[in-house]
Protein backbone atom coordinates (compact mmCIF):
# COMPACT_ATOMS: atom_id res chain seq x y z
CA UNK A 1 0.00 0.00 0.00
CA UNK A 2 1.56 3.31 -1.10
CA UNK A 3 2.49 5.83 1.58
CA UNK A 4 0.55 9.06 1.72
CA UNK A 5 2.67 12.00 0.62
CA UNK A 6 2.57 14.83 3.17
CA UNK A 7 3.57 18.43 2.50
CA UNK A 8 6.78 18.90 4.51
CA UNK A 9 5.78 22.51 5.31
CA UNK A 10 2.27 21.52 6.49
CA UNK A 11 3.21 21.33 10.18
CA UNK A 12 5.04 24.66 10.03
CA UNK A 13 2.06 26.35 8.38
CA UNK A 14 -0.29 24.85 10.99
CA UNK A 15 1.90 26.10 13.84
CA UNK A 16 2.15 29.56 12.23
CA UNK A 17 -1.63 29.77 11.75
CA UNK A 18 -2.31 28.66 15.32
CA UNK A 19 0.23 31.15 16.67
CA UNK A 20 -1.33 33.96 14.61
CA UNK A 21 -4.81 33.16 15.95
CA UNK A 22 -3.55 33.04 19.54
CA UNK A 23 -1.67 36.33 19.09
CA UNK A 24 -4.78 37.94 17.61
CA UNK A 25 -6.93 36.75 20.54
CA UNK A 26 -4.31 37.96 23.03
CA UNK A 27 -4.21 41.36 21.32
CA UNK A 28 -8.00 41.61 21.52
CA UNK A 29 -7.88 40.72 25.21
CA UNK A 30 -5.27 43.40 25.94
CA UNK A 31 -7.24 46.01 23.98
CA UNK A 32 -10.39 45.05 25.89
CA UNK A 33 -8.57 45.33 29.23
CA UNK A 34 -7.10 48.73 28.33
CA UNK A 35 -10.22 50.28 26.84
CA UNK A 36 -12.99 48.57 28.83
CA UNK A 37 -14.61 51.41 30.81
CA UNK A 38 -14.66 51.31 34.60
CA UNK A 39 -16.71 53.61 36.85
CA UNK A 40 -15.01 56.16 39.11
CA UNK A 41 -13.97 55.20 42.63
CA UNK A 42 -14.25 57.50 45.68
CA UNK A 43 -12.87 57.35 49.20
CA UNK A 44 -13.68 59.78 52.02
CA UNK A 45 -10.43 60.41 53.89
CA UNK A 46 -11.27 63.34 56.15
CA UNK A 47 -14.36 64.75 57.84
CA UNK A 48 -14.51 67.31 60.62
CA UNK A 49 -17.53 68.69 62.42
CA UNK A 50 -17.10 72.06 64.14
CA UNK A 51 -19.37 74.23 66.28
CA UNK A 52 -21.85 71.37 66.47
CA UNK A 53 -24.96 72.27 68.43
CA UNK A 54 -28.62 71.25 68.58
CA UNK A 55 -30.90 73.57 70.53
CA UNK A 56 -33.89 72.42 72.60
CA UNK A 57 -36.01 73.62 69.68
CA UNK A 58 -34.21 71.08 67.47
CA UNK A 59 -32.25 73.61 65.43
CA UNK A 60 -28.91 72.40 64.10
CA UNK A 61 -25.83 74.57 63.75
CA UNK A 62 -22.58 73.05 62.47
CA UNK A 63 -19.72 73.35 60.01
CA UNK A 64 -18.70 70.20 58.11
CA UNK A 65 -15.48 69.88 56.10
CA UNK A 66 -15.17 66.83 53.86
CA UNK A 67 -12.15 65.65 51.87
CA UNK A 68 -11.76 62.61 49.69
CA UNK A 69 -9.98 61.02 46.75
CA UNK A 70 -11.65 60.68 43.35
CA UNK A 71 -9.88 57.91 41.44
CA UNK A 72 -9.94 56.97 37.77
CA UNK A 73 -9.33 53.19 37.56
CA UNK A 74 -9.17 53.18 33.75
CA UNK A 75 -5.82 52.63 32.07
CA UNK A 76 -6.22 54.59 28.83
CA UNK A 77 -9.50 56.47 29.32
CA UNK A 78 -9.76 59.86 30.95
CA UNK A 79 -12.87 60.86 32.91
CA UNK A 80 -14.36 64.28 32.25
CA UNK A 81 -16.90 65.40 34.84
CA UNK A 82 -19.87 67.46 33.75
CA UNK A 83 -21.30 67.65 37.29
CA UNK A 84 -20.20 66.49 40.73
CA UNK A 85 -22.48 67.00 43.73
CA UNK A 86 -21.87 65.86 47.29
CA UNK A 87 -24.67 65.54 49.86
CA UNK A 88 -24.20 64.94 53.58
CA UNK A 89 -26.90 63.12 55.55
CA UNK A 90 -27.78 61.55 58.86
CA UNK A 91 -30.19 58.64 58.76
CA UNK A 92 -32.46 59.44 55.80
CA UNK A 93 -32.30 63.18 56.46
CA UNK A 94 -30.18 65.31 54.10
CA UNK A 95 -28.31 68.01 55.97
CA UNK A 96 -26.90 69.85 52.95
CA UNK A 97 -25.49 69.39 49.44
CA UNK A 98 -22.89 71.32 47.43
CA UNK A 99 -21.21 71.28 44.02
CA UNK A 100 -17.77 69.84 44.72
CA UNK A 101 -15.80 71.64 42.03
CA UNK A 102 -16.89 73.84 39.16
CA UNK A 103 -17.15 71.41 36.21
CA UNK A 104 -16.01 70.41 33.72
CA UNK A 105 -12.72 68.95 34.91
CA UNK A 106 -10.84 65.82 33.88
CA UNK A 107 -8.82 63.06 35.53
CA UNK A 108 -6.35 61.09 33.42
CA UNK A 109 -6.24 57.29 33.41
CA UNK A 110 -4.84 55.53 36.50
CA UNK A 111 -4.60 58.78 38.47
CA UNK A 112 -6.60 60.43 41.21
CA UNK A 113 -7.60 63.90 42.32
CA UNK A 114 -8.50 65.35 45.72
CA UNK A 115 -12.04 66.58 46.30
CA UNK A 116 -13.13 68.99 49.03
CA UNK A 117 -16.47 70.31 50.20
CA UNK A 118 -17.65 72.55 53.01
CA UNK A 119 -21.14 72.49 54.49
CA UNK A 120 -22.37 75.12 56.92
CA UNK A 121 -25.80 75.12 58.52
CA UNK A 122 -27.08 77.70 61.00
CA UNK A 123 -30.29 77.22 62.93
CA UNK A 124 -31.52 74.48 60.58
CA UNK A 125 -34.74 72.86 61.74
CA UNK A 126 -34.33 69.09 61.95
CA UNK A 127 -36.91 66.36 62.66
CA UNK A 128 -37.37 65.21 66.23
CA UNK A 129 -36.21 61.67 65.42
CA UNK A 130 -32.92 63.00 63.97
CA UNK A 131 -32.16 65.03 67.11
CA UNK A 132 -33.04 62.04 69.31
CA UNK A 133 -30.92 59.56 67.32
CA UNK A 134 -27.92 61.92 67.33
CA UNK A 135 -28.19 62.25 71.12
CA UNK A 136 -28.44 58.45 71.52
CA UNK A 137 -25.40 57.81 69.33
CA UNK A 138 -23.35 60.45 71.16
CA UNK A 139 -24.33 59.07 74.57
CA UNK A 140 -23.71 55.38 73.85
CA UNK A 141 -21.08 55.43 71.08
CA UNK A 142 -19.24 58.69 71.69
CA UNK A 143 -19.96 59.92 68.19
CA UNK A 144 -22.29 59.88 65.19
CA UNK A 145 -22.59 57.95 61.93
CA UNK A 146 -23.02 60.35 59.03
CA UNK A 147 -23.29 59.41 55.39
CA UNK A 148 -22.32 61.06 52.11
CA UNK A 149 -23.79 60.67 48.63
CA UNK A 150 -21.86 61.63 45.51
CA UNK A 151 -23.79 62.21 42.27
CA UNK A 152 -21.63 62.43 39.17
CA UNK A 153 -22.24 63.02 35.47
CA UNK A 154 -19.20 62.21 33.39
CA UNK A 155 -17.84 61.17 30.00
CA UNK A 156 -15.14 58.70 29.05
CA UNK A 157 -12.53 60.30 26.83
CA UNK A 158 -9.74 58.93 24.65
CA UNK A 159 -7.74 61.54 22.76
CA UNK A 160 -10.28 63.83 21.10
CA UNK A 161 -13.09 61.27 21.24
CA UNK A 162 -15.73 61.43 24.00
CA UNK A 163 -18.49 59.05 25.01
CA UNK A 164 -22.06 59.93 25.87
CA UNK A 165 -22.75 61.29 29.37
CA UNK A 166 -23.05 58.66 32.12
CA UNK A 167 -24.58 59.14 35.56
CA UNK A 168 -23.53 57.39 38.75
CA UNK A 169 -24.37 57.65 42.44
CA UNK A 170 -21.90 56.56 45.10
CA UNK A 171 -22.72 56.24 48.78
CA UNK A 172 -20.21 56.54 51.61
CA UNK A 173 -21.43 55.04 54.87
CA UNK A 174 -20.82 54.88 57.74
CA UNK A 175 -18.71 57.97 58.35
CA UNK A 176 -18.15 57.63 62.09
CA UNK A 177 -17.35 61.00 63.67
CA UNK A 178 -16.00 60.96 67.21
CA UNK A 179 -17.88 63.62 69.19
CA UNK A 180 -18.90 62.71 72.76
CA UNK A 181 -22.02 64.28 74.23
CA UNK A 182 -20.02 66.10 76.94
CA UNK A 183 -17.45 67.60 74.54
CA UNK A 184 -17.52 71.32 75.41
CA UNK A 185 -15.60 72.24 72.22
CA UNK A 186 -18.33 70.67 70.02
CA UNK A 187 -15.72 69.54 67.50
CA UNK A 188 -15.48 66.08 65.99
CA UNK A 189 -13.30 64.17 63.53
CA UNK A 190 -13.68 61.13 61.25
CA UNK A 191 -12.50 57.96 63.01
CA UNK A 192 -11.30 56.16 59.86
CA UNK A 193 -11.45 56.62 56.06
CA UNK A 194 -14.38 55.06 54.21
CA UNK A 195 -14.68 53.67 50.69
CA UNK A 196 -17.80 54.58 48.72
CA UNK A 197 -19.89 52.12 46.76
CA UNK A 198 -22.26 52.36 43.79
CA UNK A 199 -25.97 52.43 44.60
Amino acid sequence: MPRENRDPDYSLRLIAATSSILLFLLTLMVIWMVFSPHTPAVKVTYLTVNKFNITPREELTAVFNVEGILRNPNIALSLTYERLTLALWFGNFTISSVVVEPPPFSIRGHTHAPIRARFEVVGMQIPNWVASEIAVQQRFHGGMDFGAMLDARFRYKFGMESSKVFSITLQCYPLRVELPLNDTMNNGRLVEPSDCYVV
